[in-house]
């Protein structure tokens, strides 16, 4: 039977492991509350853990800040040291990557660098958007990419948008991370968001009554982790001050964020009447399948601003413009945000509808 002592000292092994191996603890697929939006997402990345490269390579997952990817490649990090603990684990974000391939070419260190990256058995990166740019970082990207996945070792891709979206990304690198299965991590819905601070609320050994949940789950949608920080805050202030929990003490407690979640919950149809009454068009013009310029343009800035300033996937942005499917909102936005590079008064036009949506 082990000791105390010996439990310690073993619980501090596995802390100082964790950290060597780039994952957080906390993060496994235990703790990871499953719904509609993620459910696909969840099952690829435990599936990279359990068989790694049989079924998809890479997986490339996408999704707004605080969805839970870093999440999920610290539980795929962790369930691999769980049941596979001689395999070698590179997890790391691409900022990382970067800044060690700069190291290592300055030092001379770069086949050390290269035999770190190249010979892992599981590369797990994360935010691949900040790949992009110059210094030869995408270039050596590229080689470490190919050098892994021809000896069928497990890549897993995060990224907080689709991989055509990623700017000044190489084709070749972007031919690449669609060659696997790509998972969206979409916004909660209201039972996700409900489960999500009822398994937060849990963990922190704090009850919250039905009323509660249902007003935080109502009012703050953008994404999991200002759920999870909404309860550590309630729970805190509950724990120092004792007093009883209503729903007009988390209100006032959480005015903050609450004010700025008020921010994104603009919905598509007030962007499309705003659009519409500035460049004086119907709303059936807006929704209609008609392609003039006069008409198409307005209707791609609203697909736009929907984009970015609601959680809204591109397949239910498509629906409510007349039934466009996902490729063609993403096509709309790419079209005015390269508009918006090279017309100054076009960038002017959308900053103007945003700040009026926003306000």
């Amino acid at each position: 039977m082990q000791t105390a002592a010996g439990q310690s000292g073993e619980r501090a092994r596995e802390a100082v492991r964790s950290v060597e191996l780039g994952f957080n603890p906390k993060n496994s697929f235990d703790a990871f509350v499953v719904g509609k939006g993620n459910d696909l997402a969840c099952a690829a990345a435990l599936g990279a853990a359990q068989a790694p490269s049989a079924a998809y390579n890479p997986l490339f997952v996408h999704g707004g800040v605080g969805m839970g990817k870093t999440h999920l490649l610290h539980a795929i990090s962790q369930y691999v040291w769980a049941y596979r603990k001689s395999a070698r684990v590179c997890c790391l974000s691409a900022e990382e990557f970067g800044n060690e391939y700069k190291d290592s070419v300055q030092k001379n260190e770069l086949a050390a660098f290269r035999k770190k990256h190249r010979q892992a058995e599981f590369l797990l990166m994360d935010d691949v958007q900040f790949l992009a740019g110059g210094d030869g970082v995408q270039e050596e990207f590229f080689h470490t990419f190919n050098a892994l996945h021809k000896n069928q070792r497990q890549i897993v891709l995060t990224c907080d948008r689709p991989a055509g979206e990623i700017p000044h990304l190489d084709p070749r690198l972007l031919s690449r991370f669609e060659w696997g299965l790509v998972a969206e991590l979409e916004a909660p819905d209201f039972d996700l968001r409900r489960a999500v601070l009822r398994k937060k609320a849990q963990a922190l050994g704090i009850k919250l009554s039905d009323e509660i949940i249902d007003f935080l789950a109502n009012r703050i949608r953008a994404n999991m982790r200002k759920l999870e920080g909404a309860v550590v805050r309630v729970a805190t202030y509950a724990a120092l001050t004792k007093h009883e929990l209503s729903v007009d003490v988390v209100d006032h407690l959480l005015r903050e964020i609450l004010l700025e979640e008020g921010r994104y919950r603009t919905g598509i149809d007030t962007i499309q009447k705003k659009v519409a009454e500035h460049f004086d068009i119907s709303l059936e013009e807006m929704r209609s399948r008609r392609r003039p310029e006069n008409i198409s343009f307005p209707r791609q800035i609203a697909m736009f601003i929907s984009r970015e300033l609601t959680e809204t996937t591109l397949t239910s942005i498509g629906q409510t413009f007349g039934g466009r499917d996902h490729a063609t909102v993403l096509r709309a936005c790419r079209l005015v945000k390269d508009r918006m590079e090279v017309d100054p008064n076009a960038r002017r036009v959308v900053s103007y509808l945003e700040k009026q949506l926003a306000g």
